[in-house]
């Protein structure tokens, strides 16, 4: 096989990878309710009955993407874990199963055929057609704009699952002058107030 060739097949399995490990993430936690609850400060997403390290007191620091600029701050009492070859730059939580434990991971909307029309269209479009790809969501039930203390505008948003419930909340932040990434955080574990706080803390440096 040619050189061209093993390069684009390298890149298929890639990107099949990383679409596996977001769909066992979302079919694991789609039906949660959100019961783990830690102090405030920062979190991770966590199976039923994980541990949860405790962040009284913790020091912070700041945790980088591999493959993108976002930047987060966490725990030091909260190890992540990072998938091989992942072109989508997730962190999860370390453990058993960190496939269902993701926490934040970027799209990049110019490496999909159907995903790259919404590279110029309102992030809102894109979101209203994103639930599509699982068969366990049904809809949208919500999407309320913010922006967080990084400055980045992000949405929350609410899907509905076949039980015409909304146990998770979903993140999508816009990065600036950069429309083709967006980034993406999911909570169906955490109390609310602990999310908002990590939430809060990402940010988007410039390449």
């Amino acid at each position: 096989m040619s050189p061209y060739k093993n390069a684009v097949a390298a890149g298929v399995v890639i990107t099949v990878i990383g679409m596996l490990l977001v769909l066992v993430h979302y079919r694991q936690i789609s039906g949660r309710q959100g019961t783990i609850i830690i102090p405030a400060g920062n979190t991770y997403l966590g199976p039923p009955n994980t541990a949860t390290p405790s962040t009284d007191n913790a020091p912070w620091h700041t945790v980088k993407g591999h493959v993108y600029p976002y930047t987060m701050s966490v725990p030091e009492t909260v190890t992540l874990t990072t998938f091989p070859n992942d072109p989508y730059d997730m962190y999860a939580l370390m453990g058993s199963d960190p496939a269902s434990n993701v926490l934040i991971g970027v799209d990049d909307l110019s490496k999909n055929t159907a995903r790259s029309q919404f590279i110029n269209q309102p992030k809102s479009t894109y979101i209203n057609q994103w639930w599509k790809q699982f068969s366990v969501l049904t809809g949208v039930k919500s999407i309320d704009p913010f922006t967080d203390s990084k400055g980045l505008k992000g949405y929350k948003v609410k899907f509905l699952n076949a039980n015409g419930e909304s146990p998770n909340l979903d993140i999508f932040f816009e990065v600036p002058a950069a429309p083709q990434y967006v980034i993406h955080l999911s909570n169906g574990q955490l109390d609310p107030a602990v999310f908002a706080n990590i939430v809060d803390s990402v940010g988007w440096e410039k390449e």
